[in-house]
């Protein structure tokens, strides 16, 4: 029988169930796929499964942790001790829904070099060696040293991480991700030898909504920079709601032009308006912004276009980066705990 207060019991057993619908829902929002009531029943018949898996691991967890209030209230608890439970609480909620780790490994050692590996994590599309794709992944490293290297980490990242994941904004980047997203780096990795109007045509469109994308990785960027200028976490909904160009001009007056590089905001502009004009006889695009007409051939799109999806594709670097660096500076912390002296 679960150590866990029945009321406690009656409220896992509810978020569970809960959560599993809404999780089924979602992945049919996101994917733009049905799932059948047939495979509807089996996923509910593993969430009962989990469902007791992760209620054993929270009740163990949940006597470990009146054992730590005990003993800190007693005024027993060593440093060493603190951190010989830690792991221990994290074993034990992490175990049964972690099942890949080794069993002589920590939970939280185990997830410190997931999250090393993440960070280097590159994407492998042929097209990037002609864009400046590695040199954005090199700017975004220097970034995140420069923010380690002040100690602007833990706790502000964790707002970020946060704040971001449950916006709007994060659940049209996923839906986007699995509907079309995917289909376009597919497209933009195909080489024509004749660039003709089904092509361009599936050209501007990605640019219009890698556009789109772009403004979320520039908030996300300029409140990196915030952080490491001011040490303050400015609201994301707040950034998002600067001018596109407010925020670009930041990032650049503050020596990271290198985030930019990759995003023409004069195609942009015509894009949203739709002032462009195609010319197939000439194979060209004329683009008209305000008070700036200029022109690009098919090639000249098409290049246009992969070098935003380069610049793009940091986006879930950054992401990865920013919960990553606040997991590892849990460790940062246990590694400052003072030796147990016995």
């Amino acid at each position: 029988m679960s150590s866990l207060p029945e009321e406690i019991r009656k409220q896992l057993k509810s978020f569970v169930s809960n959560t599993t619908d809404e999780s089924l829902d979602l992945i049919v929002n996101l994917t733009g796929k049905y799932i059948k009531e047939n495979k509807r029943k089996k996923l509910k018949k593993a969430e009962q499964e989990i469902g007791t898996k992760i209620e054993d691991a929270i009740a163990s967890a949940y006597q470990i942790a009146l054992q730590l209030q005990e003993e800190y209230q007693e005024k027993k608890l060593e440093a060493e001790s603190l951190k010989e439970k830690l792991y221990l609480m994290m074993d034990t909620i992490g175990r049964p829904v972690l099942t890949e780790v080794p069993k002589n490994v920590h939970v939280l050692d185990y997830l410190f070099q997931v999250c090393e590996e993440m960070e280097d994590a590159r994407f492998d599309f042929p097209y990037l060696k002609d864009t400046r794709y590695f040199l954005y992944m090199r700017g975004l490293k220097r970034l995140f040293k420069k923010l380690n290297k002040r100690n602007r980490i833990g706790n502000k990242l964790w707002a970020i991480f946060d704040e971001f994941r449950y916006s709007r904004d994060a659940y049209t980047l996923v839906q986007a991700t699995f509907q079309r997203l995917m289909k376009y780096y597919k497209f933009l990795g195909k080489d024509f030898q004749v660039i003709r109007k089904k092509e361009i045509d599936e050209y501007l469109r990605i640019y219009d909504e890698l556009s789109g994308h772009y403004e979320k990785l520039i908030a996300l960027l300029v409140i990196l920079l915030e952080i490491l200028l001011t040490n303050t976490v400015p609201k994301y909904a707040d950034v998002r709601k600067r001018r596109l160009h407010e925020n670009t001009c930041f990032v650049e007056k503050h020596g990271w032009r290198i985030f930019t590089l990759g995003f023409n905001r004069n195609v942009r502009n015509a894009m949203a308006h739709k002032t462009f004009n195609v010319d197939l006889v000439k194979e060209k695009v004329d683009f008209y912004d305000v008070r700036k007409t200029f022109t690009m051939s098919f090639r000249e799109v098409q290049k246009e276009t992969r070098e935003l999806s380069a610049l793009l594709l940091i986006l879930p670097n950054v992401i990865i980066s920013i919960f990553c660096s606040a997991v590892l500076s849990i460790r940062d912390i246990l590694d400052s705990l003072p030796e147990h002296k016995g």
